[in-house]
């Protein structure tokens, strides 16, 4: 899961909290929830409002609701409003409700003072004079003489009054580290960005009049600290990160990388000054000059010195692998891309800006090609053109019966594509001896992480998926470049789906680095959930239906594509599946399903520690667990899929293990015109459910 659920009263470690309510990202590794009490999260549902809602007995609750469900949960718990913007101010206030709409990034998250995001609407319900703060700390912003919301993700603030105050602070002597995520204007004045204060133990970050980034510290006479790097920060999207080591140095970074730094270890022994976080000049009732035009949306302090691996792991949202690293674009970071705009920015800074062509445009946290003529390209730049090379991406792909996905290449030099029809990765480069290889595919309509890299010295060119070597071949020679720029989606066959977090790497990623890639992500791809609408009874989700009585069947092709993803939006329909979710339900280490004949009045409620959808199809089944069952006959032992039946995508008859009762995705009738083999028995309806909560 991509996220875990605490009520709280204090913070808890690798957590976010506002109220009663803490949220976490899984790939922490927190222990079981009968011991340390975090509740996996359910997968927010595109289109609908996500919220979970706490209290100190008994397991959280989560909701899904759409506009009319969320302003009568409103009016129920207390409120009294008529539209979906009151209705989301009014759950904002509120100690046990936290919208779970964007899932928590996997920053760093031990020793906040202060986290505000206004992308988060628990943190900035798009109204309303308070920003809330995620740390736990309750240290919530003011917003004062009209900064503005834009739906965009962030907050803008004119130079002539507004302002934002927070009550955080830095206190006595404690190690330091800020985190402003801002565009500021153009201006030929110096503009104030980040404030703590004017006399003795201030802290400044400001603009200068020709743009570049600057800060002060003041300690007393002898000790006044101006830092000024060069690095033009007007109107650009990024990341200004600054940190006092108290011992030693302030130093500045932007966008993940190190400007500059100066000793200020003279100061060690004394205090901050006592005043207030501002950003944008000084206090509200301070002097009204250097006020600075201006758009945040994310705002983070840390009573802690942060390391420079620390700081990229906040500048790109999860501790990917930053070694190598020469190229990556994202479309859920606004440094690199801002939703209606047709430019995507290199987060590394290293290649020019690329362009949206043909209507392609960025969404969440893809960029969404049509399949027609849409691509993203970015000018020619030897930095991403290295012998030693690794590509590493997200895609989720829609099926098209005929030619190629060509996803990512540089066209000549290195081009990954998929074969349409079968889902087959193919990894090229040019000029090597065998240039092309396979033997890994994806399923369409899942999103899926590919990672491609190719070692010079040990002449190894391999594929992984989802964190797994699934490919590799020996091949030499010596890559052959061209000028030509690069593209994602096209320029021959094109890209028809999505694409997230490209990067390029001017190393072989290892296994290890791989996997690492993969977890530190997966809670931003395969956890959102685009499953429009979804049934639910309590505690559980149904993933699967199949009513045959009007002759309708599963197709097996594209390896049982159809009985993995079908009809997504309507539970309720003859033939419906969002199996290929199972994994974001697996709750402590196992899966909990409900298998229900409505005819028969027989249902099967068990556990079992694989996901049938995702094995090897051998059959069997492991860690098998009984809880309820209505029926055991015809060696009934849980869900497997074993291939060498090819009647049925899986069943539950592990012994003999080719008979296949219990059929679950169903391609040719059995025992009547439009019946299904059931636990016994000729059936024409089965349904499936999942316990996700």
């Amino acid at each position: 899961m991509g996220y875990v659920v605490k009520h709280s009263t204090s913070n808890v470690s690798k957590t976010r909290r506002k109220g009663n309510v803490t949220l976490g990202v899984s790939s922490e590794g927190y222990s079981k929830t009968s011991v340390s009490g975090l509740y996996n999260g359910v997968p927010p549902v595109e289109g609908k409002h996500n919220f979970v809602r706490t209290s100190a007995t008994g397991d959280p609750n989560f909701y899904c609701v759409d506009d009319t469900e969320l302003i009568n949960f409103v009016n129920s718990i207390g409120g009294s409003v008529s539209n979906v913007a009151d209705a989301t101010a009014y759950l904002a206030t509120q100690n046990d409700i936290m919208f779970t709409n964007t899932i928590p990034s996997d920053a760093v998250t031990d020793s906040l003072v202060l986290d505000l995001k206004s992308s988060n609407i628990s943190s900035y319900p798009g109204s309303g004079t308070t920003w809330y703060d995620l740390s736990g700390n309750g240290n919530n912003a003011t917003l004062y003489n009209g900064p503005v919301f834009n739906p965009k993700g962030y907050i803008e603030l004119d130079r002539t009054n507004d302002s934002i105050v927070s009550s955080a602070k830095f206190i006595g002597t404690e190690d330091a580290s800020i985190y402003l995520w801002c565009n500021i204007a153009s201006s030929s004045t110096s503009d104030i960005i980040y404030y703590q204060g004017t006399g003795v133990g201030r802290i400044w970050v400001y603009k200068t009049g020709t743009g570049n980034l600057a800060m002060n510290t003041y300690w007393g006479t002898g000790m006044d600290y101006y830092l000024t790097v060069s690095e033009n920060i007007s109107d650009r999207n990024g990341l200004i990160t600054i940190t006092l080591d108290r011992d030693g140095n302030q130093t500045v970074y932007y966008n993940g990388e190190l400007k500059g730094n100066l000793n200020m270890s003279p100061s060690s022994n004394i205090s901050y000054t006592n005043n207030n976080t501002t950003l944008s000049g000084w206090d509200p009732d301070g002097p009204s000059w250097y006020k600075a035009q201006a758009k945040f949306w994310g705002v983070s302090l840390y009573n802690k010195a942060h390391t420079q691996s620390e700081i990229k792991q906040n500048y790109y949202g999860c501790p990917i692998i930053t070694d190598g690293l020469v190229f990556a674009a994202d479309a859920g970071n606004l440094a690199s891309y801002e939703s209606g705009s047709t430019s995507v920015y290199d987060l590394t800074g290293n290649v020019a800006a690329g362009s949206l062509l043909n209507g392609a445009y960025g969404d969440g946290n893809w960029f969404i090609f049509d399949g027609a003529n849409d691509e993203l390209e970015f000018p020619h730049n030897s930095v991403y053109k290295n012998q030693e090379i690794s590509v590493d991406f997200w895609v989720q792909l829609d099926y098209e019966s005929g030619g190629r996905h060509v996803m990512f290449t540089s066209w000549y030099g290195f081009t990954v594509e998929i074969n349409n029809t079968s889902g087959a990765i193919t990894w090229g480069l040019q000029g090597l001896n065998g240039q092309y290889m396979g033997g890994a595919s994806l399923d369409y309509g899942v999103p899926t992480h590919i990672s491609c890299t190719y070692n010079p010295t040990t002449d190894k060119q391999r594929i992984y998926v989802n964190g797994e070597l699934k490919a590799e071949q020996t091949a030499s020679s010596t890559i052959n470049y061209g000028s030509d720029s690069l593209r994602f989606s096209g320029p021959w066959d094109r890209t028809k789906g999505r694409m997230g977090f490209m990067k390029i790497y001017n190393k072989e990623l290892s296994k290890d680095e791989v996997l690492q890639n993969y977890n530190a992500q997966k809670s931003r791809f395969l956890d959102y959930l685009k499953l429009g609408e979804v049934e639910t009874s309590g505690e559980w989700l149904k993933v699967f239906r199949h009513y045959s009585g009007n002759g309708s069947f599963f197709s097996d092709a594209n390896g049982w594509a159809e009985a993995k993803q079908s009809n997504q939006g309507n539970p309720w329909a003859d033939k419906y599946s969002i199996l290929h979710a199972l994994d974001k339900f697996r709750l402590d280490s196992k899966y909990t399903f409900k298998l229900v004949y409505p005819t028969l009045s027989i249902t099967n409620i068990w556990s079992q520690t694989n996901n049938p959808v995702t094995d090897n199809g051998s059959g069997g089944v492991t860690g098998y667990s009984a809880i309820s069952i209505g029926a055991s006959s015809n060696g009934w032992g849980g869900l497997e899929r074993y291939d060498s039946q090819t009647s049925t995508f899986l069943d539950g008859t592990l012994s003999p293990i080719g008979n296949w009762y219990y059929a679950i995705g169903v391609k040719n009738a059995w025992g009547g015109s439009n019946t299904f083999p059931g636990p016994s028995s000729a059936v024409n309806e089965v349904e499936l459910w999942i316990k996700y909560k």
